[in-house]
């Protein structure tokens, strides 16, 4: 009876083992948020981790890490701003204005600051409608010597757009 009692409790103790080691396999990697608010993805196995963006994962290194900063205005004057569109329709009630950008500068662009000049097609006077403006934050990720199409949302569907410009970028410098 004490062999049979040993051998159960053994085989439950291995069955205990070998169920935490797969659950460490199964659970190795986790999602984790900064206090910026990037999710970073982290191997709890090696300890390395990478930056989520959108369907993007980043390495990151110690390198990588640094901290975050606005972009000189020798570098802004480099993001090259294209073409800008209005949005056929209203999504939702809000238009959107869709700008190309391209970075030929060396610094990664994480979001931009777009200057908007806008009338409002209600309400103002036909003739000689006020002309306002606002500033934008858009998180946009642009790589060095990479192009993107960035959406702009106005939040307001009765804004027509006069002109659009970057007045100022943050990211991160080169290595």
């Amino acid at each position: 009876m004490k062999k049979i009692v040993i051998a159960v409790s053994a085989l439950i103790c291995i069955t205990c083992l070998i169920l935490y080691a797969m659950h460490l396999h199964a659970n190795r990697f986790c999602v984790v948020v900064s206090a910026d608010g990037q999710a970073y993805e982290v191997d709890r196995r090696t300890g390395r981790s990478w930056r989520l963006w959108g369907d993007l994962k980043v390495p990151q290194t110690n390198e990588v890490m640094r901290a975050r900063s606005k972009l000189p205005s020798e570098e802004v004057v480099k993001l090259k701003k294209s073409n800008v569109q209005m949005s056929p329709e209203p999504f939702a009630g809000r238009h959107t204005v869709y700008v190309d950008v391209h970075n030929s500068g060396l610094w990664q662009v994480e979001e931009l600051v777009f200057g908007i000049t806008y009338v409002k097609d209600v309400g103002q006077d036909v003739k000689n409608p006020r002309k306002l403006t606002r500033d934008i934050r858009v998180r946009a990720f642009l790589a060095p010597f990479a192009s993107a199409k960035i959406p702009v949302e106005l939040g307001d569907p009765t804004m027509r757009v006069l002109t659009c410009d970057i007045k100022s970028a943050f990211g991160y410098p080169p290595e």
